[in-house]
């Protein structure tokens, strides 16, 4: 198992790479949380939260916003507001280039196959 080493102080406790810290992920997870990209414009049909966690590569949530630091909670609103005012053509633009490069969830392998393939 590969060695994580701490990334992040928040009020005096560690934070270990996770959903909010992505240091130090697995391939499973990167492309995991691609396929959940994808899957918020397909079928949540919400691309602008899509965009800021493709941006950021976090997920950020009502209940876990505040293990955030500010710099990384202006980033998350930063992105999104930044998809917001993009033209809708670019817009499209990023949804088409997701869609095409991006797996979808039922695309991916189990994940005992991952050690495998890596």
């Amino acid at each position: 198992m590969k060695n994580i080493e701490p990334t992040h102080l928040k009020d005096g406790f560690v934070l270990l790479p996770s959903v909010t810290h992505p240091q130090g992920r697995e391939k499973a997870f990167d492309d995991c949380f691609k396929a959940l990209v994808r899957t918020m414009i397909e079928a949540m049909n919400n691309p602008t939260i899509a965009y800021a966690i493709d941006k950021t590569d976090r997920l950020v949530t009502e209940a876990n916003m505040d293990q955030l630091s500010d710099e990384e909670l202006h980033e998350w609103t930063s992105a999104c507001a930044e998809f917001e005012a993009m033209p809708a053509a670019e817009q499209q633009e990023w949804i088409e280039q997701v869609r095409a490069t991006y797996p979808r969830m039922e695309d991916l392998p189990d994940l005992d196959l991952y050690n495998l393939m890596n």
